[in-house]
């Protein structure tokens, strides 16, 4: 008769976990690097192609600095979350009626943005609508 090892059976099951640990990481660490990935496409996207538009146009009457006309600070992350006196300027689940883009396309006829200038172009506002979505 011979003595038994019962470590010996949880040896191969030890082994399994210790493999699909292994495996396990690869998968999240691509989902990780996709999702940085894609959040450094987004802030390029926001740096090249929104701020200078909201600089050159809406920071003047929108900033938190000394001015936020009708309440609304555009110039930092916590002011375009939080909207102005007439509520929430960015739509994410549509962001087609987003008060933002309502006002750049002059859709509202009493909120007409840049105001005193001209109607921002159908590019800009495209991408507008694409940063928000």
């Amino acid at each position: 008769m011979g003595t038994s090892f019962p470590y010996l059976t949880v040896l191969p099951i030890l082994e399994f976990f210790s493999l699909m640990h292994r495996f396990a990481i690869i998968p999240l660490s691509l989902s990780l690097h996709f999702i940085q990935a894609h959040a450094e496409k987004r802030l390029e996207f926001f740096e090249s192609r929104i701020r200078p538009v909201l600089v050159e146009n809406c920071y003047e009457c929108h900033n938190s600095i000394n001015k936020a006309s009708s309440g609304l600070a555009l110039d930092y992350k916590g002011g375009l979350l939080k909207g102005g006196e007439r509520g929430s300027v960015l739509s994410f689940e549509n962001p087609q009626e987003s008060l933002l883009l309502r006002a750049m396309m002059h859709d509202i006829s009493n909120l007409k943005m840049p105001k005193g200038g001209p109607k921002l172009s159908p590019d800009v506002i495209q991408d507008f609508e694409r940063w928000i979505s």
